[in-house]
């Protein structure tokens, strides 16, 4: 009697274990976030774009006469 009671009453903590679960690697990611630097865009984001453009016309450029 005290076996088959055990075994039945563990799926009531399931979803208790997911929240935990959720809740701890969203406080992970919000730590990250905020203890990180945002690298995503360059300060001078128009400046390397120009400069990179400029560097694929003159790549195409040479390339065109070479050919």
């Amino acid at each position: 009697m005290n076996e088959a009671k055990k075994t039945r009453n563990w799926w009531p903590m399931l979803p208790v274990f997911v929240l935990g679960a959720t809740v701890l690697a969203n406080i992970v990611l919000i730590r990250l976030a905020t203890n990180t630097e945002d690298t995503l865009l360059a300060d001078d984001y128009y400046q390397q774009g120009l400069a990179e453009e400029a560097a694929i016309t003159e790549k195409a450029a040479d390339e065109g006469d070479a050919k």
